[in-house]
C-alpha cells in the first residue's frame, strides 16, 4: 500500500526524537551538581604541579592537596637529622593524628547509560506541570579528592626556647599542619609528657611548667601531620636558679611552690657548709640546720633548693625558706592525760606563703605497738600541720630484715590519716640502734624508698644526714630518678594490685602510665601486676634496658629479693620514625 512508506518515515522520526531526548537528559544529569566543588575537589581536578618544599606562611596556610610554587627565599631552614631516641619509650605505638582522606574515587556511570533511570510514569501525574512524565537520572556524587602523601618530608624550623627557674616556653613551626605533644626528661629519653594539642596547625607553642630550678632538661616536640607522619624534634634547656621569696601552699595533695607541684627530697639538720654537696646529690629541701647557723641557711641554698626551719625561731621572709617544722616525733614527746583539744592547742601558724611540717613516730600504724597515748589522738595531730611525715626504720628501729612491707603499709595508713594532705617518709640510711649486720645497704635504701612512694608518699627524707659512700651513690641515683619522674609521681593514682609480698602503685599523666612495683621480701617471685588501663600497652622498665607488654591489664615479670621495677608506657603515637635535633634561638 502507498501509505506504508509514510508511516515508516513518521515512526523513524519519532524514534530518533525519543532516543535523543532521553540520552540527552541522562548525560546532563551526570554533570548536575547541587553545590560548587569544594577547594579540595577543585584542586583534585587540576593537573598536579611539581612538588615543592615550602614553609607555610602564617598569613595563609597551604591547603593539603593544593599546589603552589614558592620563591627560593621561602624555603625552610632544615635541621640536622639525629639518630633515633635511645629509649624504647619513643616507640610504643603508631602515631595518632587526623585520619588521612581516602584516595579512592567512586566509580561513575558512563554518559548515556539509562539503566538506572526511572521509567516514565503512566499512573501518577508529574508534580511539575512542565514535567514530560519522565524523571532524569540522579547525579552521582562528585569524586572524592585524591590525597597522596607529599614528597616533601615533614620538618620543623624556627625553634625558639626560653626558661626561668621552673618552666620553659618553646615555639616552633612545621611545614605542614600537625597535632603536637611535648615531653621532658633529664636523661636520654622522655619521662614526663605535657598535654597534647589536638588541633592541627603550622605554628606551635608549648609551656613546660613542672621543671626543677638550675637543672638541664632535654625537651621533645612530637608532631604528626594528616598523613600520620611523625616527627620528633629534640632540644636542651637549662632552668635558672630561684630568686626572691618562694610562696609555699598545698593543693591536690601536693606541696606547691609558686603554684607548681613540688616533690621534696630532704635531709635532717644538715650544716650550712655541706648544703652545696647535698644539692649536688639531688636534694632540694633541707629541714633544719644542725650547726647553729639556721639564720644563714637561706644564703646557702643558692636558689637551687628550699628550707624548712624550726618553728621556735619564727624565721620568715627569707629567700627559699618555705616553712616551719614541729619538734621531731611530737607524738612521742607528750604524755597522758591528753585530749584532742590539748593537741590542737600546740598548733603553730606560719605566715602566709609558708607551711608547717610534722614528723610522727610509727606508732599511729596498726602494725606497730601503740604509745601510752593510744591511737585515738592521731587525727588531732594530723590536723595541726600542712605536711605530715613519719619514720619507721625496720632495720635500725625494729631490728628486723623481714618487715620491709610495713614501709608500704604504714605509708598507706598515713595517707588515710592525712586526709588529702601531702605526706612524706624518712628512710634509714645508716646504722643507728641495731646490729651492724642489719645496717642499711644501697639495696635496702632503694627498696624502702620505692616502697614508700608506691604507698603514696609525696616526699622522701633520708636520715641521718651521713652515710657510707656506696649508700650515698645510691641516694644520688634515687634523687635523680625521682626528680625526673616527680610530676608523674604526684599525678592521679590508678588502681593497681599484686599478690604476695610485691607492693605496687600506679599513676597516669597526659596519656602516659607509670607503675612502681617492689618486692618487699628477700625471696624471688614471678608475679602478675594488675593495673587499670594497662591493657596491652608496652612498658619500658626504667634503667634495665628492656620492655614488657601487658595483656588484659596485667604485667607479668620476675622480681628478685627486694627487687624494684619501674614501668613507664608512653602516650599513644610516640615513634622514632623521624627525629631531628635543633638548637633553640
Amino acid at each position: 500500500m502507498r501509505w506504508q512508506p509514510f508511516v515508516l518515515v513518521v515512526l523513524a522520526l519519532v524514534g530518533a526524537w525519543l532516543l535523543g531526548h532521553y540520552s540527552g537528559d541522562s548525560a546532563r544529569a551526570e554533570l548536575t551538581l547541587d553545590q560548587p566543588l569544594t577547594p579540595l575537589a577543585q584542586a583534585a581536578t587540576q593537573p598536579a604541579a611539581p612538588a615543592q618544599s615550602q614553609m607555610p606562611s602564617t598569613a595563609a596556610a597551604p591547603v593539603p592537596g593544593a599546589t603552589s610554587t614558592p620563591s627560593a627565599s621561602s624555603a625552610p631552614t632544615r635541621v640536622t637529622q639525629q639518630p633515633a631516641l635511645t629509649s624504647a619509650l619513643a616507640t610504643t605505638s603508631a602515631a595518632p593524628g587526623p585520619t588521612a582522606t581516602s584516595s579512592s574515587v567512586a566509580p561513575t556511570k558512563p554518559a548515556g547509560d539509562t539503566a538506572s533511570a526511572t521509567p516514565p510514569s503512566t499512573t501518577t501525574p508529574p508534580a511539575d506541570p512542565s514535567d514530560t512524565g519522565t524523571e532524569p537520572t540522579p547525579p552521582d556524587p562528585p569524586p572524592a579528592p585524591a590525597t597522596s602523601v607529599p614528597s616533601d618530608e615533614l620538618a620543623s624550623a624556627s625553634v625558639v626556647a626560653s626558661a626561668d627557674a621552673t618552666s620553659a616556653h618553646v615555639t616552633w613551626e612545621t611545614n605542614f599542619p600537625t597535632t603536637s605533644q611535648g615531653a621532658e626528661g633529664t636523661g636520654a629519653a622522655p619521662s614526663v609528657w605535657a598535654p597534647s594539642q589536638p588541633t592541627p596547625t603550622s605554628t606551635h607553642a608549648f609551656d613546660f611548667t613542672d621543671l626543677s630550678p638550675a637543672t638541664t632538661y632535654h625537651l621533645w616536640l612530637h608532631d604528626v601531620d594528616e598523613w600520620n607522619r611523625p616527627l620528633t624534634t629534640q632540644l636542651t634547656v637549662t632552668t635558672a636558679p630561684r630568686t626572691g621569696t618562694t610562696a609555699a601552699t598545698v593543693g591536690n595533695g601536693s606541696i606547691l611552690l609558686n603554684g607548681q607541684p613540688f616533690f621534696p627530697l630532704t635531709t635532717w639538720s644538715t650544716c650550712t657548709n655541706t648544703i652545696p654537696d647535698r644539692i649536688g646529690l639531688g636534694f632540694n629541701l633541707f629541714m633544719g640546720e644542725g650547726c647553729g647557723h639556721e639564720q644563714t641557711i637561706s644564703s646557702a641554698l643558692g636558689g637551687k633548693a628550699v628550707a624548712v626551719v624550726n618553728a621556735t625561731t619564727k624565721l620568715a621572709n627569707q629567700p627559699g625558706v618555705i616553712g616551719w617544722y614541729y619538734p621531731d616525733e611530737l607524738d612521742g614527746r607528750v604524755s597522758l592525760p591528753l585530749s584532742p583539744a590539748d593537741v590542737t592547742s600546740m598548733a603553730v601558724t606560719p605566715p602566709d606563703g609558708m607551711l608547717s611540717f610534722l614528723t610522727l613516730t610509727n606508732h599511729f600504724f596498726s602494725g606497730a605497738a601503740p604509745l601510752s597515748i593510744g591511737r585515738s589522738l592521731y587525727p588531732a595531730f594530723a590536723s595541726i600541720a600542712n605536711v605530715i611525715g613519719f619514720d619507721l626504720y625496720p632495720l635500725q628501729n625494729w631490728c628486723r630484715n623481714d618487715a620491709f612491707q610495713s614501709v608500704y603499709d604504714a605509708q598507706r595508713e598515713l595517707d588515710t590519716l592525712a586526709a588529702g594532705k601531702p605526706t612524706f617518709q624518712w628512710i634509714e640510711a645508716r646504722k643507728m640502734d641495731c646490729s651492724a649486720a642489719l645496717s642499711p645497704t644501697p639495696q635496702t635504701v632503694a627498696a624502702e624508698t620505692w616502697l614508700a612512694i608506691a604507698g603514696g608518699a609525696d616526699g622522701i627524707g633520708y636520715f641521718p644526714d651521713e652515710w657510707s659512700a656506696d649508700v650515698g651513690t645510691e641516694i644520688g641515683a634515687l634523687n635523680t630518678q625521682i626528680t625526673d619522674l616527680a610530676p608523674a609521681l604526684l599525678a592521679p593514682a590508678v588502681t593497681a594490685s599484686a599478690p604476695a609480698a610485691v607492693k605496687v602503685g600506679a599513676h597516669t599523666l597526659n596519656g602516659a602510665l607509670y607503675v612502681i612495683a617492689v618486692n618487699s621480701s628477700t625471696s624471688p617471685f614471678d608475679v602478675q601486676l594488675q593495673v587499670d588501663g594497662a591493657g596491652s600497652r608496652t612498658f619500658d622498665v626504667l634503667g634495665e634496658g628492656r620492655q614488657v607488654t601487658a595483656a588484659d591489664n596485667a604485667i607479668s615479670d620476675h622480681f628478685g629479693g627486694l627487687g624494684v621495677h619501674i614501668y613507664v608506657s608512653a602516650p599513644d603515637g610516640w615513634t622514632q620514625t623521624s627525629t631531628q635535633t635543633s638548637t633553640p634561638h
